[in-house]
């Protein structure tokens, strides 16, 4: 995020570079949030993931039985970033 914002690519005014989806403090909403928001974002037809535990994937699977981001989380996550032109952001 920091160097998009540096390269001009992303406003700065958009996100915080140092917390862009305000997940700071907890890593786990940020993972279901990741995971709930690509298993069901138009135009994507599939999400990978890798874990070593049992654990993990049964968590995971939980996250996508879920369902789709409330629209305002799914704003929070998408919005900043929407003017890149790239999955890079490059």
């Amino acid at each position: 995020v920091r160097e998009l914002i540096a390269s001009g690519r992303l406003d700065p005014d958009r996100v915080a570079p140092e917390d862009p989806f305000g997940f700071r403090d907890d890593l786990g909403a940020l993972i279901d949030a990741a995971y709930r928001y690509s298993a069901f974002e138009p135009g994507l037809d599939c999400t990978l993931f890798g874990t070593g535990s049992v654990d993990h994937l049964h968590a995971n699977i939980a996250s996508a039985k879920r369902g789709a981001l409330p629209p305002d989380m799914h704003a929070r996550m998408s919005d900043p970033f929407s003017g890149l032109d790239s999955v890079t952001g490059h």
